[in-house]
């Protein structure tokens, strides 16, 4: 299981005070309407685990039936007998109403009333979900989601904590939808989403699928103003409309349609299926459109839908002890008792019923598990602090496998993935009526009767005499004809208001020639017929001749389940046709959709890459002058600079040539081979640099320590300190062998959106950063860092102890001990930002290494700078005293005998005075020890 980051409190204080801002802002204004589960065993022998649960029973989604199937699967579970025994399962839920403001304050009511809750069950929508799963995941509580769809939350980087028992956005619209398009090859279409940052993450992700097979999206969001939306899609042509509006939204947005025209046998819309039954018939006067219009549009386009597939369609027993079809039935029967009144069913119930089983299971396998941690605890002892409980619960369901009412439920990454059901919203005609465009019609050729009799025929059957105002509409009519298969009769009654006859209504005096022209004739009640023979033709004849007639009426509308697509087959499985109401496939509204994608790298900028060159340089110059400065002008290297000081000059130097090993606009050429060269040159090279320098820095201020403990330090100590230092960079070494074995680098594309250019829609832009990486796994940071964070404790500890002996510190142990605590302070902020720009990797590059090179300039004008200044203040003195005649006791100490700018003299002259320092107070412990006993015999 992967390991899970814990952050400091600090951490968490900066990165949720806006959220805990919007808790106390919205306080007031959250819905207070809540609850408790249905308690099915009142049993007071068994001890109550509560789940907190914010459901959606109102406002932008009815989820209202989700609550029957989680109390249904509490009620099951709480009647075994071989689970949770001693324990009753409860809710206490708010509802949320889909909006993603009232479910931090629900969560919040959850998290400090009581009864204390074990796990939280929701909230229903992702908007929600993306803000209430952070905070709980600070509490250590798990969330489990039946119903939050949003692609955002499978980022388990930053939604560590949930589990969802439904499949996301991507499973359930982006496969069906690209596979649609590719089999029906549609190549251009137009997107309209919802408000939010999931429908966002969606659009990004269809527009990044749907490229990779030439098929150009045209994205819009939806706005308050959707006829702009809509006349948007008119200017490119689009036809196919992918749509994932809420239900509101959704009846908004095809009003506008109907009102812009945007419907009609060539036009087709993909919608979600998640809303109520009937949801076109809403009365809104709002709207703009009454249910008659919105029928009207729906009957006569095509609009397919699609949501998660729900409902296990095997007849087998799932985990409850009931088929997937009984469950169903238990709901429908439960949805009639009076505390269920005015709830309705929908597609997620089966979702929420396996969530609760999933939670009930858990539980039940980790019972013993919390009594055998030796603490004595028990699920009823379930505390936030410390995570025990969180990393019982989440190994657990991370292991977790039934059968449930919606098919297998298996975790991988806390997701869930599933079918997609593909509905179709079609008109539906009585038996013997012919579909067509959203209207249907009946042939009445059994019968034949006057013009007047045939309208009063077809209103009995809730329809009127067809009329026909368009030429397509003869068209239909003679498709339907030769459809019905009564070729015998040619002339039917039907009604004209086209005026192309100039019948419609009836008048006298009047007749129609063969060439369509009237003429006067004699006083006769004339009325339009269709003639089928040859063309279909509009003529005027007698109203009294009896002849069949053609009645016609709205279509009704009905859901129709076509087929089920699968996500790991990438394929669909056909149970009914698609009904096209022009009688054909669709057409994309253009000839030549092919788009070019244009994958753009963002790189550093050139100027900040030389300006990190430059400032290296000056770096590497100084210390070439530091290192010319102390061999030539001062004689011999190995005398006058120690070999640690060597050291820190080789580590410094490597870092400011290892901090420019980076791509930026100055190389933009690397490829993708050699940048992963470059990144390991980059790694290798830093990483030895920083272990030689630090473990240096240590390692002298421990030649300091020993030297103040101990009289008269041994050449040995110095070789001691060599050896560890070797130890260090080889055990540096072998954690860079190990990591790049098992954790190769590899490189890792973090995309930043894509842009349509404004003038060739089909000209897409990808922009995207590369990085090096070794994975997500945590073990190759922790055999990178660990050993470097364990050099430094030991040298903070180290000059802690130096700074708090008697002895007066010497110049060279506080620059060492300073350089330490810098070391610490930016190697921190570079963790932290590194952390915090995870999904940032250039910005995080940039920063980074201005704190490297700021770190590396701080350290070396610390230890070298003063050292110079010395040598310099000395001479100086030096030729002073010549001058005058004078001798200079310390003329002698030159720096031949320098060991950090201290003479070697003083540092033994000071350890012989600490021997005789510490003999004296062995010999004054004794003398009182003796005297103490010479008074006790005395006694």
């Amino acid at each position: 299981m992967s390991q899970r980051f814990r952050p400091s409190m600090w951490t968490i204080a900066v990165r949720f005070v806006p959220i805990w801002s919007m808790l106390v802002m919205i306080g007031c204004s959250a819905d207070s309407r809540d609850g408790q589960g249905h308690d099915v065993n009142t049993s007071q022998a068994k001890i109550p685990l509560y789940i907190g649960g914010m459901l959606s029973l109102s406002g932008a989604w009815d989820g209202s039936g989700c609550l029957i199937a989680a109390e249904l699967a509490m009620e099951q579970i709480n009647n075994r007998t071989d689970m949770l025994a001693d324990y009753e399962l409860k809710m206490i839920w708010h509802d949320t109403q889909c909006i993603a403001n009232k479910a931090p304050r629900a969560l919040f009511d959850l998290l400090v009333n009581e009864p204390k809750k074990i796990i939280i069950l929701g909230p229903a929508c992702s908007p929600g979900a993306a803000l209430t799963s952070q905070v709980s995941s600070y509490w250590n509580l798990i969330t489990v989601l039946s119903s939050a769809t949003g692609t955002i939350l499978s980022d388990r980087s930053k939604y560590t904590n949930i589990y969802r028992t439904n499949p996301h956005n991507t499973n359930i619209f982006v496969g069906p939808f690209i596979w649609a398009m590719r089999e029906f090859g549609w190549t251009k279409v137009g997107m309209i989403s919802d408000r939010g940052d999931t429908f966002n993450t969606l659009t990004n992700i269809l527009v990044r699928e749907a490229a990779k097979f030439d098929i150009r999206i045209v994205p819009q969001r939806l706005t308050s103003d959707v006829h702009n939306q809509i006349e948007l899609l008119q200017d490119e042509n689009i036809k196919i409309i992918f749509a994932t509006p809420n239900e509101e939204n959704a009846r908004t947005l095809l009003c506008g349609a109907y009102q812009k025209g945007v419907y009609g046998d060539g036009y087709l819309w993909f919608i979600p299926s998640w809303y109520k039954e009937e949801w076109w018939r809403m009365e809104d006067e709002d709207l703009g459109c009454s249910p008659d219009e919105m029928m009207d549009l729906i009957a006569s386009s095509t609009i397919l839908l699609t949501d998660a597939s729900s409902l296990s369609l095997l007849n087998k027993t799932t985990v409850s002890g009931l088929s997937p079809s009984e469950i169903v039935s238990a709901m429908e029967e439960r949805i009639n008792w009076p505390r269920y009144q005015g709830f309705t069913m929908n597609n997620y119930m089966a979702f929420i019923f396996d969530a609760v089983w999933a939670i009930g299971l858990m539980l039940n396998n980790t019972a013993h598990v919390v009594e055998g941690t030796g603490n004595g605890q028990r699920l009823e002892d379930f505390s936030s602090s410390p995570q025990q409980f969180y990393d019982i619960f989440s190994r657990e369901l991370d292991q977790t496998s039934f059968f449930g009412a919606s098919g297998d439920v298996v975790f991988a990454d806390g997701e869930r993935r599933g079918n997609s059901e593909l509905f179709q919203l079609r008109g539906y005609c009585p038996p013997d009526w012919l579909l067509r465009s959203g209207f249907c019609y009946m042939f009445r050729g059994d019968v034949k009767v006057s013009w007047a009799e045939a309208i009063d025929q077809c209103s009995s059957d809730d329809a009127e005499l067809a009329r026909i105002g368009e030429d397509s509409d003869l068209l239909i009519i003679g498709e339907l004809w030769m459809t019905n298969g009564d070729t015998e009769n040619t002339e039917w009654h039907i009604r004209d208001v086209s005026n192309q006859t100039a019948l419609d209504p009836p008048v006298t005096n009047m007749d129609v020639t063969g060439n369509g022209t009237l003429d006067i004739l004699s006083v006769v009640r004339q009325c339009p017929y269709a003639d089928f023979r040859g063309d279909v033709s509009l003529h005027g004849g007698s109203c009294s001749e009896e002849r069949p007639f053609i009645c016609k009426r709205k279509a009704d509308i009905t859901n129709v389940l076509i087929g089920v697509y699968s996500s790991y087959m990438d394929s669909v499985r056909w149970i009914d046709r698609i009904i096209w109401p022009g009688g054909e496939v669709i057409k994309d509204g253009t000839e030549d959709s092919r788009i070019i994608l244009d994958q753009v790298e963002i790189l550093l900028p050139a100027l900040y890459h030389i300006i990190l060159i430059s400032v290296s340089a000056c770096g590497l110059l100084v210390l070439v002058a530091l290192l010319i400065f102390f061999v030539l002008c001062r004689g011999k290297p190995t005398e006058n600079m120690p070999g640690s000081d060597f050291m820190i000059v080789f580590s410094s130097m490597t870092m400011f040539i290892a901090v420019n090993l980076i791509k930026s606009e100055l190389i933009q050429s690397v490829k993708d081979d050699q940048l992963v060269l470059l990144c390991k040159l980059h790694e290798w090279s830093s990483s030895i640099a920083v272990t030689l320098g630090v473990s240096t820095l240590v390692g002298k201020m421990w030649l300091i320590y020993k030297s103040i403990t101990i009289a008269g330090l041994a050449t040995s100590y110095r070789m001691r300190m060599y050896v560890c230092i070797a130890v260090c960079v080889l055990a540096d070494v072998a954690g860079l062998v190990l990591v790049n074995t098992f954790f190769p680098l590899q490189l890792k594309r973090t995309a930043k959106g894509t842009e349509i250019d404004a003038i060739d829609p089909n000209y897409i832009t990808e922009r995207y950063v590369t990085s090096c990486s070794h994975g997500d796994d945590i073990l190759p940071t922790f055999l990178l860092y660990t050993g470097m964070v364990i050099i430094l404790v030991i040298g903070t500890f180290l000059s802690y102890e130096v700074n708090q002996t008697g002895v007066a510190r010497t110049r060279d142990s506080r620059h060492v001990s300073i350089s330490i605590y810098n070391i610490i302070l930016f190697g921190g902020c570079g963790l932290v930002l590194k952390l915090l720009l995870e999904n940032d990797p250039g910005t995080a590059d940039i920063f980074t290494s201005v704190l490297t090179n700021t770190c590396n300039t701080i350290v070396v004008l610390l230890l070298f700078l003063p050292k110079v200044l010395f040598a310099r203040n000395r001479d100086r003195d030096a030729t002073s005293e010549d001058q005058d005649g004078s001798t200079n006791v310390g003329g002698s100490l030159d720096l031949v005998s320098m060991s950090g700018g201290i003479p070697r003299s003083l540092m033994k002259e000071n350890a012989m005075l600490m021997g005789e320092y510490r003999e004296l107070q062995r010999r004054l412990f004794e003398s009182r020890h003796a005297s103490e006993m010479s008074h006790a015999m005395a006694e």
